[in-house]
């Protein structure tokens, strides 16, 4: 039978999971997922799903030349009935949410109170930071939560069989959870476990990282590693990577100690109250994480409000945990609480202290969600959102045929992908602004195509937007000549304009969801200062700088 406190837990979820969901959809039907990372991996889904290869037209390349997440095999069944980038969304949301399930277990086991056990686990549920993963985009990172997680209950346990097969899951996710299992290892270490304990996790993640490397470049176009330009500042490989770390170590703690880093530290630890901090050898895990974002040329900038929040989740509340347990066993020495040591009853903190930390912890929970949640502000925007603009813009995707996707090729900005991420043959105007695939010099290659959905305001933002990172500041000009080229190239005309988003097709026949005539068709064409030029001989002017 559950215990009071077991179903407290399962109505946290439930809620959590409907106020997500409800916020992650709402989101995706009005386009404002707007990076690419949701697109990419449905469209993946979806061509295996249809037992196509891993490929992805958005990228150019397989999804394997990117990360090596074979976890998309164990999740393809959950995909394969309900095809759609909503059914990523609620597995996403469903994934973290259950998150506070182990998150309860590892507390109720260290701290030897159900009733805080509970406190932390809703905590859980209301960190900022895990809002951030559920509301950016979708990650096979998001997995590693809860499986991280779980991984630690059961090396609590000392459940050693649950704990490696645990292990060899974690790794499914990416590959660079290989770094924090071999940190399990160095942990066990710590801990004065046996080999057994210590052995299995160093030697199973080296040799899956080696391999996970080796297929990655195999499949990447370039065949290598490509996020290594993440660390173009050390080195250009590992081995530099790892040399120059040493060899650099000045610039390198120099390159740690500045005041974004900071920030993002206070970001994690703000909502728990600093309790990390005294977790003592749980600290061990965040090696490597550190170093893996640390290290990079932005640092931590690039990683606020991501789904890079992932890899820090778990330990963040394993530590707090720990951390708990080591502020309650002060109180415990505190002479107001210390026994006659002729009684051998146990010493444990009163009523007093306990109401005093849970309050403290809910008023931090609740003042970070405040100031840190994105649900607050997305949220807002949602209820200030003007709906004819979603109405809009999925009018415009209605005109694509639907029953002929293997033969649409659609070029699109991002706003628009999610929507049509579902076609094996879409493209993305981000990648054809500087023409290069992503991290290489490899052209981007656009086949012959059907259709472009072009929101003019997004494209410009994204030129401005890649001249800032790589301080080129011909790229807006040169994107523009690109587009110009490929619509030409394509015969592909305006059809219809909405606002600042222009339909164009080169073989179109009007369907009934706008009852215009099949020629130039102006619907509230907006004037602000984006002037959408429908003739592609100006396109040049298509964005009024």
């Amino acid at each position: 039978m559950f215990k009071k406190q077991s179903i407290i837990l399962i109505l946290a979820i439930i809620i959590y999971i409907a106020f997500f969901t409800t916020l992650c959809l709402l989101k995706y039907s009005n386009f404002l997922y707007q990076g690419l990372d949701l697109s990419i991996i449905n469209q993946v889904f979806h061509n295996l799903a249809n037992f196509n290869s891993f490929s992805s037209a958005i990228q150019n390349q397989s999804y394997l030349g990117d990360h090596f997440s074979p976890i998309i095999i164990l999740l393809l069944p959950f995909y394969y009935f309900f095809q759609s980038p909503k059914t990523l969304l609620i597995l996403q949301t469903i994934i973290l949410s259950l998150g506070a399930i182990p998150v309860y277990l590892i507390a109720k086991e260290k701290l030897r109170n159900k009733n805080l056990a509970l406190i932390i686990s809703i905590i859980f549920l209301c960190n900022p930071a895990l809002h951030s993963i559920n509301l950016y985009e979708f990650s096979f990172l998001s997995f590693a939560v809860f499986l991280l997680l779980i991984t630690y209950y059961f090396f609590q346990k000392k459940m050693f069989r649950c704990f490696i097969f645990l292990v060899f899951l974690c790794l499914l996710v990416r590959e660079d959870l290989s770094l924090i299992m071999f940190m399990f290892g160095i942990y066990a270490l710590l801990k004065k476990r046996s080999l057994k304990w210590v052995l299995p996790p160093i030697i199973i993640s080296i040799i899956y990282f080696l391999l996970s490397l080796k297929i990655i470049s195999y499949f990447n176009v370039d065949h290598v590693y490509k996020f290594l330009i993440h660390y173009s500042w050390l080195g250009n490989s590992i081995i530099n990577l790892i040399a120059n770390f040493f060899l650099k170590l000045p610039q390198v703690l120099l390159h740690f100690l500045n005041l974004e880093n900071l920030i993002f530290i206070l970001y994690l630890l703000i909502p728990v109250f600093f309790l990390p901090i005294f977790g003592k050898k749980t600290l061990i895990f965040f090696v490597p994480i550190l170093l893996q974002f640390g290290l990079a040329n932005s640092g931590f900038k690039g990683i606020f409000f991501t789904h890079y929040l992932a890899l820090f989740i778990p330990f963040i509340f394993i530590a707090t945990i720990y951390g708990l347990s080591r502020i309650l066993s002060l109180i415990r020495l505190m002479p107001s609480r210390i026994q006659s040591s002729k009684t051998s009853q146990k010493i444990t903190p009163g009523k007093k202290e306990y109401i005093f930390i849970i309050f403290l912890l809910i008023f931090i929970t609740i003042a970070s969600n405040i100031g840190f949640s994105p649900s607050y502000n997305l949220s807002k925007k949602l209820i200030n959102l003007d709906q004819q603009e979603s109405k809009n813009k999925q009018s415009l995707i209605n005109e694509i045929p639907k029953c002929q996707c293997s033969k649409n090729y659609i070029l699109a900005t991002n706003d628009f992908l999610p929507a049509l991420s579902n076609n094996e043959n879409l493209y993305a105007t981000f990648y054809l602004i500087k023409g290069k695939k992503q991290y290489s010099d490899q052209d981007y290659n656009i086949p012959k195509l059907n259709y472009a959905l072009i929101n003019y305001e997004q494209f410009y933002k994204s030129c401005q937007n890649q001249e800032q990172l790589s301080n080129n500041k011909k790229i807006c000009k040169q994107g523009i000549k690109r587009l110009k080229k490929v619509l030409v190239e394509n015969k592909l005309k305006p059809k219809i304009v909405i606002d600042n988003n222009i339909f164009y097709s080169n073989n179109y026949q009007l369907n009934n969801s706008l009852q215009k005539e099949e020629s130039d068709i102006i619907i509230n064409l907006s004037k602000n200062k984006y002037e959408i030029m429908l003739d592609e001989s100006s396109l040049e002017k298509a964005v009024s700088f």
